[in-house]
């Protein structure tokens, strides 16, 4: 028995469920403030334009979470035509990201699709572990560029608490993660490891290109929300780092779309600002554009191109 991987998945778990349990407690607390007919006159309110802005944010931000696969395929050599590429990348990252589970639910969508297609196992699971890492890039480096340069004297609450940190600390702490990544990269490729390190992880040209896609996907994800917001109340440099807060609880928690604990955090801190009914409204516009939609769209995805498997399969045996 591995006692240490015991532990380490205790101690997860514990995080994870005080994120949650203070995250819900923080909603009930607040939920006898809200009003059916404020939310839905907030929702009502909503220009037409900011919704198609959010839509059209919302489709180019999953076309650009599929070059994700494109580059971690090409780093691998992984000879995978390009239209089931995009499928399965739209495939799995949308149902990824609606049913939370972080890289597990991913990781066995990607195995069902890749097994069938002759890929390695050795391949797939290279293909699996640089798939666990690779959304954090762009976060860290976002939150490295955002309390360092930009916002260097924001004060984080951590909610829920009378913790205060400064944010100059969470911007120093990224950009030591960040280093590390590409440390480990930049060793690899002069020493040529190959895959006798621990972990697969990029060559350095492909972590750099990773690290852009991944930067463009949790900002264009920000504009998703930013534009569902009432106008001239926030600017986007004031709301960013609020984002990034929520979006940091919302990956730790493991949650379906980070549910509860997104919301929760996002709340806490503009609730002074627009109103909880008028966030509520936010949220929910929100999750229906950025989630549920896109999940009616991976789940035809998906039982079309099972349908076609299906298909292939049948038709080998007559």
């Amino acid at each position: 028995m591995n006692y240490k991987n015991i532990i380490l998945k205790i101690i997860n778990l514990s995080i994870i469920s005080f994120i949650f349990y203070l995250s819900f407690k923080y909603l009930i607390n607040v939920s006898n403030e809200l009003s059916y007919q404020k939310i839905i006159a907030s929702i009502s309110s909503v220009s037409l334009n900011c919704v198609i802005y959010a839509i059209g944010l919302t489709v180019l931000n999953y076309l650009v979470i599929t070059c994700y696969d494109f580059s971690v395929a090409s780093q691998l050599k992984l000879k995978i035509p390009k239209r089931h590429l995009s499928l399965i990348s739209l495939i799995t990252s949308i149902i990824n990201n609606n049913l939370g589970l972080g890289a597990f639910l991913g990781g066995m969508l990607r195995f069902r699709f890749f097994s069938r297609m002759n890929i390695r196992l050795k391949d797939i699971g290279k293909y699996l572990i640089i798939f666990s890492w690779v959304y954090w890039v762009g976060l860290v480096f976002l939150a490295g560029l955002t309390f360092i340069f930009i916002e260097p004297n924001y004060i984080v609450n951590i909610p829920f608490t009378d913790i205060k940190i400064k944010g100059i600390f969470i911007g120093l702490l990224a950009a030591v993660l960040l280093g590390l990544f590409f440390m480990i990269s930049f060793f690899k490729d002069i020493l040529k490891l190959e895959w006798k390190i621990l972990f697969p992880i990029a060559t350095t040209k492909k972590l750099i290109i990773l690290t852009i896609i991944s930067t463009f996907d949790w900002l264009l994800l920000s504009w998703v929300f930013y534009f569902l917001l009432p106008v001239n109340k926030l600017s986007f440099l004031n709301f960013f780092p609020i984002f990034l807060i929520a979006q940091i609880g919302a990956v730790t928690s493991h949650l379906p779309a980070g549910v509860g604990v997104f919301d929760s955090i996002v709340i806490y801190y503009l609730k002074d600002i627009f109103g909880i009914n008028t966030l509520i409204s936010t949220l929910i516009l929100y999750r229906i554009i950025y989630f549920l939609l896109p999940l009616l769209v991976a789940v035809l995805l998906f039982f079309s191109y099972e349908g076609l498997w299906v298909k292939k399969f049948l038709n080998k045996r007559s």
